[in-house]
C-alpha cells in the first residue's frame, strides 16, 4: 500500500529520478495482497493485484538511499537484522520526515474492516505527500531525514531496488535487449500492463530481471516511446514504433560498414520452454498461510483452515476476474498448507504425558 502510494503521488508531482521500493522483515517472499487490501485500493484507483510481497535483504539495503520503517519496533528489528554497516540508512517514517503528528508509529490495520483501512490509507497518505514533497527539493539527501549516507558494498545489480537511475548501470546490450522486449510487450499485448505485469511477463519468458533494472530501461532507454497513465498502465506513444523502426535499420547500418558490409543472419528454431516446477512451501510458510503454529490442536486448526477457504472462495468473486484469480491463488496456496501439515497436528485422542 505505502509503495503504491508514493509511486502514485510521485507520478502526479512528476518526480523523476526516485525509486520506491517495499519489502517486509517477516514477509515471506511472492505472497499475493490480501483480498481486503486489494478491494479498498481498487475503490481509491489503485491496482496492487500484481504485486508480489519479498523479504528485506542486504542487496536491497544496499541499494537504496534511506531505508524507511512503519513503526519504532520495525526500525530496531531492521537495524538488528542488517546489521552496523546498514543501520545508519533505516529511519522511522513518521520521525525521519518531520510530520506533525504526536503518533510516530503507523500500525497495520486492526483487522478487515473498511474503517481500519480507511484509517492505515489517511496515515501513509499524510506521510507519503510530505515525503513527496520534500524529494522534490533536487538538494535533498539522506541526512535531510537523519540517515547517513553509506558507500555500496554490493555490485551494481545483483538485487534490490539498486541506485537511483542517474546514470546507466547496464551494459549497452542489455538495455538495448531489455528495451525491445519491454516494447514489444506493450505494444502487442491488448491487456493494460503494469510495471508489475512487465516483470511477470518477463518472468515468465525466462528473464529473471530485478525491477530496478527494467525501471532503469523504461525510464532511460525506452524515454518518449511510452508513457505511464495515471493508474500506472503503460502505453505505447504514437509513432514510436516507426521511429524505433528506422533507429534500428540505422544501428545495423552502422555496424555493417563497422565490420566492413559483411553481416549475415542466422535462424534458430526457437526452442519450447520447459514448464518450471512450482515451488513447494516450507513448513514455515505453511504454517504462517494457516494462521497457526504445530502446537495447535488438529480440531482448531481444520477450524481455521475451513474459516480461510471459505474466505477465499472464488465463487464469491465470480462477477470480477482479477479478483478471482487472486482468490483461486490463495485458496491453492491454504489446501497446500493443509496438505502438508494436517497429518502432523495434535489430535485430541493423543495421549498427554506428564513430566
Amino acid at each position: 500500500m505505502v509503495r503504491a502510494l508514493a509511486e502514485r503521488l510521485a507520478r502526479k508531482a512528476n518526480l523523476d529520478g526516485v525509486v520506491f521500493d517495499s519489502a517486509g522483515i517477516n514477509t515471506p517472499g511472492n505472497e499475493t495482497p490480501t483480498v481486503e487490501a486489494a478491494t479498498f485500493l481498487r475503490n481509491e484507483k489503485i491496482n496492487i493485484l500484481n504485486h508480489r510481497s519479498k523479504p528485506l535483504s542486504v542487496e536491497i539495503a544496499d541499494g537504496a538511499d534511506v531505508v524507511f520503517c512503519m513503526t519504532k519496533s520495525q526500525t530496531d528489528e531492521t537495524r538488528r537484522r542488517l546489521g552496523d554497516y546498514y543501520a545508519p540508512k533505516v529511519v522511522l517514517l513518521n520521525e525521519g520526515i518531520d510530520l506533525a503528528t504526536k503518533k510516530m508509529d503507523v500500525d497495520p490495520p486492526t483487522g478487515d474492516s473498511v474503517a481500519a483501512y480507511r484509517r492505515l490509507y489517511a496515515s501513509l497518505s499524510a506521510a507519503m505527500g510530505r515525503l513527496v514533497r520534500t524529494l522534490e527539493d533536487p538538494e535533498v539527501v539522506p541526512e535531510y531525514f537523519g540517515a547517513k549516507a553509506v558507500a555500496p558494498r554490493m555490485k551494481a545489480g545483483t538485487g534490490g531496488a539498486g541506485p537511483r537511475a542517474s546514470a546507466h548501470t547496464l551494459d549497452p546490450e542489455k538495455r538495448r535487449f531489455l528495451a525491445n522486449v519491454i516494447f514489444d510487450l506493450l505494444e502487442r499485448s491488448f491487456e493494460p500492463h503494469t510495471t508489475s505485469l512487465i516483470l511477470d511477463d518477463l518472468k515468465t519468458m525466462g528473464h529473471e530481471v530485478p525491477l530496478f533494472e527494467v525501471e532503469e530501461v523504461m525510464r532511460q532507454d525506452l524515454h518518449g516511446s511510452i508513457r505511464q497513465d495515471k493508474d500506472g498502465v503503460w502505453h505505447v506513444v504514437a509513432g514510436a514504433r516507426e521511429q524505433r523502426r528506422e533507429k534500428a535499420k540505422a544501428e545495423a547500418r552502422a555496424r555493417a560498414e563497422k565490420s566492413g558490409g559483411a553481416h549475415h543472419h542466422k535462424h534458430h528454431e526457437k526452442q519450447p520452454e520447459k514448464p518450471r516446477p512450482a515451488r513447494r512451501l516450507t513448513e514455515q510458510e505453511a504454517l504462517e498461510a494457516l494462521g497457526v503454529t504445530m502446537a495447535t490442536p488438529h480440531a482448531e486448526a481444520r477450524s481455521k483452515y475451513r474459516a480461510l477457504l471459505k474466505k477465499y472462495h472464488p465463487d464469491k468473486f465470480h462477477d470480477d476476474d482479477e479478483f478471482r484469480a487472486l482468490a483461486e491463488e490463495k485458496a491453492k496456496r491454504i489446501n497446500e498448507a493443509w496438505n502438508m501439515l494436517k497429518d502432523r497436528f495434535a489430535s485430541e485422542d493423543d495421549p498427554v504425558v506428564e513430566v
